[in-house]
């Protein structure tokens, strides 16, 4: 039952974009059956696409109905704009109002869309970890996080970063699951998470992002000997060719 509810909250499938590839993968704690609070979507929005992955404090029944709330308001909020500043903002107030109990949520975000044959991507963060990309040349950015959890205070405070990425690139979103957890001699994932990136960056050319997050996983599970103490989400976006544009009708 608990595997059910929790697949409720999650899409049944990825929608295709124009120009890129992606993966997404839902990993549950080792230990109890309890439902399951980090949440994963892809959604369009007024210029282009958003992504977002999120993660609730708590578990159970009142944590999985914040979840869905949370996922629900970022998406209808991200119809009427693309700014993720203002979705982020939007969602707090949605989940302010609802006046639920079961915990605070911290989302990363990001909206995507082509300008000139680049990927412009804007990132938003609420209390979130950094999203990462890895360049098609080995290198490794974390712009940053920041901001406050969505739930708490009227004043949501996104932290936001633009930039963008190119051919070949990977954007990699991804919950504190992954970061916190530890191996067996005590040390997070964290302190490793730039050079376990910098590696996967060295796979042969043109990897498609669910073989990343294979990569991913499978690193993950040998650092902790698959015991997993939180729930992980991991999305990966893989730039490809830029769509080409029809010609204008005379």
């Amino acid at each position: 039952m608990a595997d059910a509810l929790q697949a409720s909250l999650l899409p049944r499938r990825l929608p295709e974009i124009a120009g890129v590839e992606l993966a997404a993968a839902y990993i549950a704690a080792s230990d109890g059956v309890e439902i399951g609070a980090d949440f994963y979507d892809v959604y369009r929005t007024p210029a282009g696409w958003g992504l977002s992955v999120g993660d609730v404090c708590g578990k159970g029944e009142e944590a999985a109905a914040v979840t869905a709330a949370a996922r629900h308001a970022i998406r209808v909020t991200a119809y009427g704009t693309a700014d993720p500043a203002a979705v982020l903002s939007g969602a707090n107030e949605i989940l302010l109002a609802e006046e639920l109990s079961g915990g605070f949520v911290t989302a990363s975000i990001a909206h995507l869309d082509w300008r000139d044959g680049v990927m412009h991507v804007v990132l938003g963060s609420a209390g979130h970890p950094s999203a990462a990309i890895i360049r098609s040349d080995g290198r490794v950015q974390m712009p940053g996080g920041g901001g406050l959890p969505l739930g708490l205070l009227a004043d949501a405070e996104p932290g936001t970063h633009e930039l963008t990425i190119r051919k070949g690139d990977i954007l990699f979103l991804y919950t504190d699951g992954l970061t916190q957890a530890r191996g067996l001699d005590k040390t997070y994932f964290q302190a490793r998470l730039l050079d376990e990136l910098a590696g996967l960056s060295g796979l042969p050319p043109g990897l498609p992002p669910a073989q990343f997050e294979a990569a991913m996983r499978r690193r993950l599970l040998e650092f902790t000997a698959g015991n997993l103490i939180d729930d992980i989400t991991m999305l990966v976006l893989r730039v490809g060719d830029s769509p080409k544009r029809a010609p204008r009708k005379k």
